[in-house]
C-alpha cells in the first residue's frame, strides 16, 4: 500500500457496537454456457435487500465495487457494519480512493485510474451513513456463524442476480424477452448513475440533485430528455439509444432505477410548476397533480416553447414503457383542464388532443379523458 489515508475520517474497519444495519455485499462475474454474466447483492443473515444484474462485461472487481456503493447508498442516515470479502473494494474505500480523489482520479504514476467514475461515486457515497464501518472477511468460509452465514449468502445472491430468470412473456414473444448479455445496455447504465448521458452530459444524479431548480438549463439543454425517458423511438439526440426489451424488462423490475424514475418525473414536474399533490416525502405513493405557486410563469414559458409538447408526450411514453404507467392518466387529465376549462396553454391543443391522451396505457383512463374532453371541447364540431 502506497499510503493510508482513509476516504472518510471517521471510517472504520471493526465493527460498530451500536448500529441500524449490518449487511453483506458481494459481486458476480462468471461464465455461463460461454458468455459472461454479472451481478451484484447486499444482504443480510436473513434477506436480499437488493440484487441485480449488471452488463456481461463488468469485471469482478467493478461489480463488487457497485456493491458497496449500493450498500452506503442504502445505508443513508444509518449507523451500518458493512462486510466485503473483496480486498479490492475494501482498499479502495480505506485507503487508495481517497488519494485517487485528491490526485484528480490519476494513480501515482499520472495514469487515470480504472473505475474512476464509478471510485467517485463509492467515495461520495461513504458520506452517506451517519456512521460507518467497512470490514474484510474471507470468502467461501463455512460454519454457522453470522460473519460467513452473511457473505455466503451475499455470493449466493450475486451470481443468482447475474443470471435472471426470462421475463414473464407469452411463448411467441420468448426471443425478444431473451436477455443477450452483449447487447448494449446505455439507458439501464445510465438509471444505475453507472454512465453519462450523451453528448457532454452527466450522470443520472447529478441531473436529478443539481439540475431540478435550473430551468434554463432544463430549457436550453435538448439532449438529457431521451437518456432521463427512453422510449422504444429514436429521439432527436441520435448520442441516445431507443429503448430495448431487455432494458424495459430489466428498468421496470428494478426498485433503484423505479425510485430515480419517479424523482425524474418530479423535476419535470416542477419545470411545468406543477406538483405531485399532498406529497409527504419519498415514500408516500401520490399520482394526482395540481397546479404550483408559478404556474402561471412557467406556462407561459411553455406557450412561448412549444417543444415541450414533444417533452411532455415523451415523458407520458416512458411511464408507460417502463410500469410507471399509473401516473399517465392524472396528468393528462390535468392538462386538460387546464387547456379545456380554464383556457391556459393555447397552443398545446392538438398536442393534447393526438399525442398525450392517445399514449395513456389503460383502456378504460384513456376513455374517460376522452370523454372528459369532449364534454369541454369547443367548438365542439372540431372535436
Amino acid at each position: 500500500m502506497e499510503e493510508v489515508f482513509s476516504s472518510r475520517p471517521d471510517l472504520k474497519d471493526i465493527p460498530l457496537d451500536k448500529y441500524d444495519l449490518q449487511l453483506f455485499t458481494d459481486g458476480s462475474s462468471y461464465m455461463d454456457d460461454g458468455k459472461k454474466v454479472s451481478g451484484y447483492a447486499i444482504v443480510t443473515t436473513e434477506e436480499v435487500i437488493e440484487a441485480n444484474p449488471l452488463p456481461g462485461h463488468t469485471s469482478a472487481q467493478l461489480a463488487e465495487i457497485l456493491a458497496l456503493t449500493r450498500a452506503l447508498e442504502i445505508s443513508e442516515g444509518k449507523r451500518v457494519n458493512i462486510y466485503t470479502d473483496s480486498k479490492y473494494a475494501f482498499m479502495t474505500v480505506h485507503a487508495h480512493g481517497a488519494l485517487y480523489k485528491e490526485r484528480g482520479r490519476l494513480s501515482s504514476s499520472g495514469q487515470q485510474v480504472k473505475y474512476a467514475a464509478e471510485i467517485t461515486a463509492l467515495l461520495d457515497a461513504v458520506w452517506k451513513p451517519r456512521a460507518v464501518s467497512i470490514m474484510h472477511c474471507r470468502g467461501h468460509q463455512k460454519g454457522h456463524d453470522e460473519i460467513p452465514k452473511g457473505n455466503r449468502r451475499a455470493d449466493q445472491a450475486a451470481k443468482s442476480a447475474a443470471k435472471p430468470l426470462l421475463p414473464h412473456c407469452q411463448p411467441s414473444r420468448v426471443l425478444l424477452c431473451k436477455l443477450d448479455d452483449h447487447s448494449p445496455m446505455p439507458n439501464y447504465e445510465f438509471y444505475m448513475n453507472w454512465r453519462k448521458f450523451e453528448p457532454n452530459g452527466e450522470f443520472v444524479e447529478t441531473v436529478l440533485q443539481r439540475w431540478s431548480t435550473n430551468f434554463e438549463l432544463l430549457e436550453e439543454n435538448h439532449d438529457y430528455i431521451q437518456w432521463l425517458f427512453p422510449t422504444f423511438e429514436q429521439g432527436r439526440n441520435f448520442y441516445s439509444t431507443p429503448l430495448s426489451p431487455q432494458e424495459k424488462s430489466l428498468m421496470s423490475n428494478a426498485s433503484e432505477i423505479q425510485q430515480r424514475l419517479r424523482r425524474a418525473y418530479k423535476m419535470m414536474l416542477n419545470f411545468f410548476d406543477v406538483k405531485l399533490v399532498g406529497e409527504n416525502g419519498e415514500d408516500t405513493k401520490v399520482t394526482e397533480v395540481e397546479r404550483a405557486e408559478n404556474f402561471a410563469e412557467r406556462f407561459d414559458n411553455l406557450t412561448i416553447n412549444p417543444h415541450n409538447n414533444l417533452r411532455i408526450t415523451r415523458v407520458l411514453l416512458s411511464l408507460g414503457e417502463l410500469g410507471a404507467e399509473e401516473y399517465q392518466a392524472p396528468l393528462v387529465k390535468f392538462l386538460l383542464k387546464e387547456i379545456l376549462i380554464e383556457r391556459n396553454l393555447p397552443r398545446m391543443k392538438k398536442s393534447a388532443m393526438n399525442f398525450f391522451v392517445p399514449v395513456v396505457k389503460d383502456v378504460q383512463k384513456r376513455q374517460d379523458l376522452l370523454y372528459f374532453a369532449w364534454r369541454h371541447y369547443q367548438p365542439k364540431e372540431e372535436f
